[in-house]
């Protein structure tokens, strides 16, 4: 895929555009900003059994592990956005907390009862904000 940039002189005249090549990497991030843009201030994203909006390729991400209470297999079920971030740093803590996204799997058969005690451990892939390693 190819972006087009455009570049200007002071006086505005002397416009050219030129192709950018995008690694996968970023061109997933691209659309990943580029949806989110109309509510930039969202915190969460739902789609049970859906499919999650990623940052980055989860090629050589691990892939969810059947549930270890039923043997169900996993699917996804919400993630965390990025704009959650600010709201959990505004608590006076010395903790650094980044992340681009988190994806949360759960399990497909929803195999606790209303009465367990124990909570059912589910799956989740935490995505960094490519950015991010500008600013450490």
């Amino acid at each position: 895929m190819f972006l087009l940039f455009c570049s200007c002189d002071v006086k505005g005249v002397g416009e050219k555009y030129e192709k950018s090549d995008l690694e996968s990497r970023d061109l997933m991030f691209y659309k990943f900003l580029k949806k989110i843009a109309p509510c930039q201030q969202q915190i969460l994203r739902y789609s049970w059994n859906g499919q999650p909006l990623c940052i980055s390729p989860l090629d050589a991400t691990p892939q969810p592990q059947p549930c270890p209470r039923c043997g169900g297999r996993r699917i996804f079920e919400f993630q965390l956005m990025p704009a959650l971030v600010t709201m959990l740093q505004g608590a006076k803590t010395d903790l650094l907390l980044e992340f681009g996204t988190v994806l949360i799997f759960t399990c497909e058969r929803s195999c606790w009862e209303a009465s367990d005690r124990t909570p059912v451990q589910e799956f989740c892939i935490v995505q960094e904000d490519p950015d991010q390693k500008y600013f450490n």
